[in-house]
């Protein structure tokens, strides 16, 4: 809609409108839009990278995950479901670190659940049993991670309290129209 090259810093009194109805506004250092050449009538194109969780790793041993991290996402976890493969399982990921707290309210699956910090250290793993509406299964301090996989699959692996998780990533670069930033596929 239009470009303004030069805004005062520290100036509270003038004020800076787009030249209409407007849904987006960029900030970039000073001139950089004169110095790309970009104008009023130019077209941005969105470019959005993720990088996605494919698996948690404990040594040499893995547990391909899905990973959750979106409220709808996060509240359905493994409900209504019936099996999972050996190593397969669900990494919460939470916006935040905080005491989580989990349930098994509509799952079918028993559960082994590792709770982790934001260095991936876990803090605690606690079994779940299905149907469990009882149980309050929460960490023990600031979590910001929990790795839901089949119950007894820590204790087999040898995975315990203090051990240190690595993610396994895949990097996807898109481009996307405006607004393709909340499809779903960007974390909360």
């Amino acid at each position: 809609l239009n470009v303004i090259d030069r805004m005062a810093p520290n100036d509270e009194s003038t004020r800076h409108p787009s030249r209409g109805a407007a849904r987006y506004a960029v900030e970039a250092n000073e001139n950089w839009f004169r110095d790309h050449g970009v104008k009023a009538g130019d077209v941005a194109r969105f470019v959005y990278r993720q990088e996605r969780i494919e698996g948690v790793a404990f040594g040499p041993k893995m547990v391909k995950v899905e990973t959750v991290d979106r409220p709808d996402t996060v509240e359905k976890g493994l409900m209504d479901r019936d099996q999972m493969g050996e190593d397969d399982g669900m990494l919460f990921v939470f916006p935040r670190p905080q005491i989580l707290r989990f349930w098994m309210k509509n799952t079918r699956i028993p559960l082994s659940i590792a709770f982790m910090n934001t260095d991936r250290k876990v803090l605690n793993i606690r079994d779940m049993e299905p149907f469990d509406m009882k149980t309050r299964h929460l960490s023990d301090g600031q979590a910001i991670y929990a790795l839901e996989t089949n119950k007894g699959w820590f204790e087999k692996h040898g995975v315990k309290k203090g051990d240190t998780a690595r993610f396994l990533q895949s990097t996807v670069e898109k481009t996307g129209p405006p607004g393709a930033e909340s499809s779903g596929d960007v974390a909360w």
